[in-house]
């Protein structure tokens, strides 16, 4: 099964969201926010929060 992961980076924290490709509903398998604003840096929290909602068992096909 495919999937994508949604990102939206604002001001005071980042969001994730895992969404399986081809579904009826647009619904997140997984959806997760986290602070920005503490150490480590955006890039590092962003980088983090993808690999936790990377599907082991999907193929990712756009992080946007």
């Amino acid at each position: 099964m495919d999937a994508y992961i949604a990102v939206d980076a604002g001001g005071t924290q980042i969001r994730t969201a895992l969404f399986a490709a081809g579904a009826q509903e647009i619904t997140p398998l997984i959806r997760q926010s986290r602070p920005t604003r503490s150490k480590p840096a955006a890039f590092d929290v962003l980088t983090s929060a993808i690999e936790e909602i990377w599907p082991e068992d999907m193929t990712v096909r756009g992080i946007g």
